[in-house]
């Protein structure tokens, strides 16, 4: 009887496109044992249309099943970083295993964009690229000097050029005037080359600047990128004003958007980011932190011109009554899950504890507690995808 069965399943023959239709719809990690069943699946899973439609489907899927959260954090125990990865419904998390992990003692999260995460650590290492869910990582090469006072990136997808490329502004300070001056570049995965770009900044009026600006723009976990376009923060250095600088791959143009009136005047970084850059369902947002626990979404309109006051948290009850009273501890609103429910980042000397947010219902469940990741610690909104590096 077994055999028969068995027999009968081995004739039983699936259409390419229908076989497309399902395997497009399931989570890689199923995707990668399927491989295994026979050449004809194999093949189907490596090729880019499947990989593109795969892609498409499971980022605008809006079930929170293909929603999960990737946290990069120090290991104290073995003076190494660690990088966890947390699937919906978010009730245990996964260490992920890469080699850089244990060369890097920490390490920053460029950018993100279709699955695949950039990261960072210092000028001497090279910057990694790599796919979480598929284990495919890349070294580039790195080639800034230490004399260099700042180094920011930028990580996307340009449609246009149909390739991933990575953005890198690396400026320094004129000991003579203190005025800033930039060196451009940009990395492109498919040719697996820098070149340098010759778009000039904008000053702070609107006009071109030949040499040196009038502004330094963030570090390397400040960038976002929404529809083709970088967004940094920067400081104009005799205001110390913010403003935002943003640069549009496909004409490749610096440009200075304005931030709203609140966050005029002085802007000196101090203990928590007084700013700082989330994508809430397709919008870009700066959030302005009133104080440790309070914050405002502000919302950049389509056309990069005016920012609308989205909404205000002014307490987060449950994460007050777990957080030791008396003690200093910080939000920070890292990103938005499909459903609308906000990610929130606690931090809590000596670690830090991880939310989730419902701003309708005003309700906080807790994903990781204050025990589970030690600071610093960046925390990033991750779709698996088969996207290769």
């Amino acid at each position: 009887m077994a055999s028969s069965q068995s027999t009968v399943r081995a004739q039983i023959h699936v259409p390419i496109e229908i076989a497309i239709e399902i395997l497009s719809r399931l989570p890689v990690i199923s995707l990668l044992r399927f491989k295994s069943v026979c050449k004809t699946w194999y093949a189907l899973i490596k090729t880019p249309h499947f990989i593109s439609k795969h892609l498409t489907l499971s980022t605008l899927n809006p079930s929170p099943t293909f929603s999960s959260l990737l946290v990069s954090t120090s290991n104290t125990n073995t003076n190494h970083s660690s990088l966890l990865h947390l699937n919906h419904p978010f009730h245990d998390h996964t260490a992920l295993d890469f080699p850089f992990l244990t060369e890097w003692k920490y390490f920053c999260t460029v950018g993100s964009c279709n699955g695949l995460f950039c990261f960072y650590y210092e000028c001497e290492y090279p910057v990694i690229l790599c796919n979480p869910a598929t284990r495919d990582f890349r070294r580039i090469s790195n080639d800034v000097w230490w004399d260099h006072t700042n180094v920011a990136f930028g990580f996307g997808f340009h449609p246009s050029a149909n390739d991933y490329k990575l953005i890198r502004i690396v400026s320094w300070v004129c000991t003579f005037d203190e005025t800033f001056f930039v060196q451009t570049d940009m990395y492109e995965m498919g040719s697996d080359k820098w070149r340098g770009i010759e778009a000039k900044m904008p000053s702070v009026s609107g006009k071109e600047v030949v040499d040196a600006v009038e502004y330094q723009i963030s570090g390397c976990c400040t960038s976002a990128f929404l529809n083709g376009v970088f967004y940094w923060e920067a400081t104009v250095s005799v205001t110390d004003e913010v403003i935002v600088v943003s640069f549009d791959m496909d004409n490749e143009v610096f440009q200075i958007i304005r931030t709203p009136h609140c966050l005029g005047g002085l802007r000196v970084q101090e203990l928590f980011p007084l700013t700082g850059f989330v994508q809430l369902k397709d919008k870009l947002c700066l959030i302005d932190y009133h104080d440790e626990r309070c914050l405002d979404v502000w919302v950049l309109d389509e056309n990069e011109r005016c920012w609308t006051n989205q909404f205000k948290i002014g307490s987060f009850p449950r994460i007050e009554n777990l957080a030791t009273r008396g003690e200093f501890w910080r939000v920070r609103l890292v990103g938005c899950m499909k459903n609308g429910d906000l990610i929130v980042e606690v931090l809590l000397e000596p670690g830090e504890g991880i939310f989730l947010y419902d701003p309708k219902n005003h309700e906080t469940k807790n994903l990781l507690a204050f025990d589970q990741v030690r600071h610093p610690c960046h925390i990033c909104l991750y779709t698996e995808t088969l996207v290769p590096i």
